[in-house]
């Protein structure tokens, strides 16, 4: 009777273990992603909770709930964007360029610059002075949103 040496069965146990690592990764790497996208969708519906005050269709209490909700999604970014999240690992399901890990301390400064942001809106809606919250929310769309975006977002499908 042969027997099976037991590095031979420890390699090729190894191997498959690998195989399915691998699939959890991919997939760990996909949730990632599904869950950073609805983070930001969620930061959008927020920042329009805002504009809906300014305009003068909600009141100041939803105001300063959805800035307070932007406030708390906005200091979670930088942990969304671990490595080997980029376009060039998932190809057609992000839009998050490599430069956001080759600047990371331009991207950290980028996320650090929305936070303080979002902060402003949150305490010029507390206010009540809804011109304050006007031009803070404009000032946090440029200056944190579309700066971010601008630098380190591609729309998914389109070439770097």
């Amino acid at each position: 009777m042969n027997r099976v040496p037991a590095r031979a069965i420890a390699a090729a146990l190894l191997v498959v273990l690998g195989c399915f690592a691998t699939g959890a990764l991919a997939q760990d790497k996909k949730a990632i992603v599904q869950e950073r996208r609805a983070a930001m969708k969620a930061q959008g519906e927020a920042m329009g909770g805002v504009k809906r005050y300014v305009d003068g269709e909600a009141d100041q209490n939803a105001a300063a709930r959805s800035a307070g909700e932007l406030v708390r999604l906005t200091r979670a970014d930088p942990g969304r964007f671990p490595p080997g999240t980029s376009t060039l690992d998932l190809p057609g399901e992000t839009g998050a360029k490599p430069l956001i890990w080759g600047e990371w301390g331009k991207f950290l400064a980028a996320a650090n610059t929305m936070i303080d942001q979002a902060v402003k809106l949150e305490l010029a809606v507390k206010s009540g002075d809804k011109a304050a919250a006007s031009e803070q929310l404009m000032r946090t769309g440029e200056t944190g949103c579309i700066f971010c975006h601008r630098l380190y977002r591609q729309r998914v499908g389109l070439p770097l």
